[in-house]
């Protein structure tokens, strides 16, 4: 019982997210994410089930939406902090002593 509500709640939502994003009501970057914060949620609960092919295909779907997001431009302020982040790193060299 728990499946088959489970899994008319997804469907529910994922329809929900097209016709937000068919609407321009959300941005495609908005829809991407949503979808892989869904399919991440839906393939643990696929996980804690036992269900394994709804696993796989639930991780293949949150890596393609995150790769989607992350390509269109959804991780653009992600990718400036780890940029900000890094330039207050500076090498430091680190050589055995001479007499070793």
């Amino acid at each position: 019982m728990i499946g088959i509500t489970f899994a008319i709640s997804y469907a529910l939502l994922n329809a929900v997210m097209v016709i937000l994003e068919d609407q321009k009501l959300i941005t495609s970057q908005q829809y991407y994410a949503y979808a892989a914060i869904s399919s991440t949620v839906a393939g643990i609960v696929c996980a804690c089930l036992g269900w394994t092919i709804g696993t796989h295909i639930q991780a293949a779907v949150a890596a393609w939406s995150a790769w989607a997001w992350w390509h269109g431009g959804g991780g653009d302020d992600t990718k400036r902090r780890l940029k900000k982040w890094a330039r207050r790193f500076q090498g430091v060299r680190r050589t055995a002593p001479a007499g070793a």
